[in-house]
């Protein structure tokens, strides 16, 4: 019988899959994107059997909060959700490798490809570094105006 520790690369390689993410992702951001609550906590979770269903994954959820809020890898992600209980309980939106990509910080972004030597600056022709590209850059204006208006 596989031990946790010999389960855990495997949950992660399934979170990073989730989350549509390339494996330069921290295991944090990726489960958080995937929407997969960490392994030891689940673990935890269904060994305690003191509370029954909602209760026990209400608290599970709010360990995990503990956990993300203190996180040292996934400023990022974390910056974009910073609570999980929202992200979890959405009712819509499929995460897809643009998505991933944008949510992680880790993509086809100048200035993580900077960090990598595969460009010569971290800066975008046309908004400046990556983190205006979401927030600030006339590319994405069009798709920031329409997601005003949509119901959360």
């Amino acid at each position: 019988m596989p031990s946790y520790r010999d389960s855990r690369g495997a949950y992660r390689r399934c979170a990073l899959r989730v989350a549509c993410c390339f494996r330069t992702v921290s295991e944090d951001a990726a489960l958080v994107v995937a929407g997969m609550v960490p392994l030891d906590l689940l673990v935890d979770e269904r060994q305690s059997g003191l509370t029954v269903g909602g209760e026990r994954r209400e608290g599970t959820i709010a360990r995990w909060q503990r956990r993300w809020d203190q996180a040292e890898n996934g400023r990022w992600t974390r910056r974009l959700i910073p609570q999980l209980r929202p992200w979890m309980q959405r009712k819509r939106g499929q995460i897809d490798h643009y998505l991933g990509q944008l949510l992680t910080g880790h993509g086809c972004f100048k200035q993580y490809l900077y960090r990598f030597k595969h460009a010569d600056d971290p800066y975008c022709s046309y908004c400046g570094p990556g983190a205006r590209l979401l927030f600030l850059s006339p590319l994405s204006s069009g798709t920031r105006d329409a997601r005003r208006g949509e119901p959360r």
